[in-house]
């Protein structure tokens, strides 16, 4: 992550950040037990989505219904 936040993203891409958060720290102490909140957060994010998981952020319920809001968002359905 350090690497990829020094590298230019085309302002015309948006990305978005799903961060897994085991519950021993709030931002920016937080951590997924893996990836520190801090090497997580991407700045200029359309979003940044907490969710309350270890690494497997992506498997979680709520990780899993944040990355179908911004599959919809993309597509244009609203909701």
């Amino acid at each position: 992550m350090k690497i990829m936040n020094t590298l230019p993203l085309p302002k015309d891409v948006p990305y978005h950040s799903i961060i897994g958060d085991r519950g021993r720290g709030d931002a920016p102490n937080s951590s997924d037990g893996v990836v520190a909140y801090w090497c997580s957060h991407a700045d200029g994010a359309k979003s940044e989505k907490i969710v309350p998981s270890s690494h497997g952020a992506n498997q979680n319920p709520e990780g899993i219904a944040e990355v179908e809001r911004i599959l919809k968002q993309h597509i244009g359905i609203k909701g």
